[in-house]
């Protein structure tokens, strides 16, 4: 992994840059065109996804004298985003039932994304989100596992 960001609990917060700035508003804008696009029948009453980020990181960037959300809070927002915006108009209520993986292969990476998570009341029950601590490839077979064992 680049050392370009460096994360640790309740500690400064990177600095985002420009590309991962535009990578953020791209992740975000294609989920929301994927819930509009998989949800087009208002019959629908259930979505089953699960949502796996490779290289969480630790959740959340400085930037300039803010903060900007990283790629794991994106997915759970767009998901909680998505499912509001798509009730809006609906008689019958959709359900995104969304499970999310975050693996970071630095220890001190996944405990600030535990952080954020919590701070941000994520971890409150609502969300079912794994955080793993490790290479994406040495996880994969088990999330693999895991999405198979749940359809």
């Amino acid at each position: 992994m680049a050392k370009n960001f460096m994360w640790s609990p309740a500690g400064p917060l990177p600095n985002i840059e420009e590309h991962t700035k535009r990578k953020l508003d791209v992740l975000r804008n294609y989920l929301d065109v994927y819930f509009d696009t998989v949800v087009p029948n208002p019959a629908t009453d259930q979505l089953n996804i699960t949502l796996v980020d490779g290289f969480s990181g630790g959740g959340a960037y400085r930037d300039g004298t803010g903060r900007r959300v990283g790629s794991p809070l994106i997915l759970i927002d767009a998901v909680k985003d998505a499912e509001q915006r798509l009730n809006a108009n609906r008689e019958k209520p959709l359900k995104i039932n969304a499970r999310f993986f975050f693996v970071d292969d630095e220890p001190e990476h996944v405990a600030a994304l535990r952080f954020e998570l919590t701070e941000g009341k994520y971890l409150d029950g609502s969300n079912d989100i794994t955080l793993r601590t490790g290479t994406f490839a040495d996880h994969l077979p088990s999330i693999l596992k895991d999405i198979k064992s749940k359809q």
